[in-house]
C-alpha cells in the first residue's frame, strides 16, 4: 500500500502546483502599487555631512554633521 502511494506522490504534487500555483493575490498587487507612493515620503532620513569612517564588519558609516547648534 505504501509503495503504491509513493508511486503517485509526484502526480499529486504536480496537480497541486497546477491548481494553486497560478492563483494571484489581489492584495499583493494593491500593496505593490502603493509602495512607490510611500517610498517618496521617507526622504526625512537623509543625513548630510563628511564621511569620517566606514566599518564593513559592523556595517555602519560614520559621518560628521557639525558641533553644537550646527548638528
Amino acid at each position: 500500500m505504501r509503495k503504491r502511494m509513493l508511486k503517485f506522490l509526484p502526480l499529486f504534487v504536480m496537480l497541486t502546483m497546477l491548481s494553486y500555483g497560478c492563483v494571484q493575490n489581489k492584495a499583493t498587487e494593491d500593496a505593490a502599487a502603493k509602495a512607490p507612493a510611500a517610498a517618496k515620503k521617507v526622504d526625512a532620513n537623509v543625513y548630510k555631512g563628511k564621511v569620517v569612517g566606514k566599518s564593513n564588519k559592523a556595517k555602519s558609516i560614520s559621518i560628521s554633521v557639525g558641533k553644537g547648534d550646527k548638528a
